[in-house]
């Protein structure tokens, strides 16, 4: 039974994980592997000339950043980034901030001017970056933080 069994795992197909190109990803890559998880996205430029893939996760839109480019477009880093402009009374105080990003390990909080909530989502992509790793957080954040994170502080 033990030699059947052996034979069996040796003869099953392996699970492994897709790796990222060597040099990382692109803003086509974003978009595509959003979509994989049924995710809608649009391409959004800002006044600066940086273009990111907004991402609709729910009720919030994630805008998706990438880090650390070469000359090619391809980036080792991702970046979710959600931002709310609130008022006075709906903004919280440094003490609630500062309890989240401590009890809290992926998403870190920071208040901005104008009465600005930020919440960040670093991804490392290389080296050893995968298709999966970078599915995995796209429905992570999407299921479990963005939610947490519009609980915890108050948000539509």
């Amino acid at each position: 039974m033990t030699a059947l069994l052996a034979l069996a795992l040796a003869l099953a197909p392996s699970a492994e994980a897709k790796p990222l190109p060597k040099h990382g990803i692109t803003l086509d890559d974003v978009d595509g592997f959003a979509h994989a998880v049924g995710l809608a996205t649009e391409r959004v430029t800002f006044d600066d000339g940086q273009t990111v893939v907004r991402i609709t996760m729910g009720d919030s839109r994630v805008d998706a950043y990438l880090l650390l480019c070469d000359d090619a477009g391809r980036c080792g880093d991702l970046q979710f980034v959600m931002g709310w402009s609130l008022s006075d009374e709906g903004m919280p105080t440094l003490e609630r901030v500062n309890e989240w990003n401590a009890k809290h390990r992926y998403v870190r909080a920071s208040l901005g001017p104008e009465n600005t909530l930020w919440g960040k989502v670093d991804v490392s992509l290389r080296p050893g970056g995968s298709r999966e790793l970078v599915l995995d957080y796209m429905r992570f954040v999407g299921t479990d933080l963005v939610p947490a994170f519009n609980t915890w502080f108050g948000l539509p």
